[in-house]
């Protein structure tokens, strides 16, 4: 696997990076709506050199996101604070995002997420039975919402009736509104 950055190139639908046909990848995080660019794992096309559009990242962020694959919400977490940015500059955007990425990666013991198992499946993206990363806990909403990540590090939210889990587990990671100051 390469991790590197890759620009947008005009599809159908939509956007997608630039690269060969056949080519795996799978997006990891993008500077924003607007981007011309995102972070990707990229699987090389058999004996295909490297495409030119690829912007490999240093040895020691492929490293760390290798560890972070361990803790995915460390990998969601990051790319949440880096869609908030308006950060374009390609170094400003790796140098940011390594730094969001270890600090959620090094926190991962005090975050409270936690796995739990689905009960009820979604065709593409969620299976009964498979475990995924709860992150957030919201009794407020209708159906009191889980907040759990997908295999691609995308964020979705269910009914808590869609997972096995226990209150303890879910304490850890109850949202709560501020309170104004």
């Amino acid at each position: 696997m390469i991790y590197g950055l890759i620009p947008f190139t005009r599809m159908e639908p939509g956007r997608g990076p630039d690269l060969p046909p056949g080519a795996n990848f799978l997006w990891l995080c993008e500077p924003g709506r607007d981007a011309e660019f995102a972070l990707y794992e990229y699987e090389p096309v058999d004996t295909q050199p490297l495409p030119e559009t690829i912007q490999p990242v240093s040895n020691e962020l492929s490293r760390l996101i290798d560890s972070a694959k361990s803790y995915p919400p460390a990998i969601a977490f990051a790319c949440r604070d880096l869609e908030r940015s308006d950060c374009s500059d390609r170094a400003q955007f790796l140098a940011t995002y390594e730094e969001r990425l270890r600090f959620h990666f090094d926190r991962r013991r005090d975050s409270g997420c936690f796995l739990a198992e689905a009960i009820v499946g979604t065709i593409g993206y969620k299976r009964a039975g498979e475990k995924y990363w709860i992150v957030r806990y919201v009794p407020e909403r209708i159906g009191e919402e889980i907040v759990w990540l997908a295999d691609d590090y995308f964020v979705y939210q269910d009914s808590i009736d869609h997972f096995k889990v226990d209150p303890v587990s879910l304490a850890r990671v109850l949202w709560r509104k501020r309170n104004p100051e």
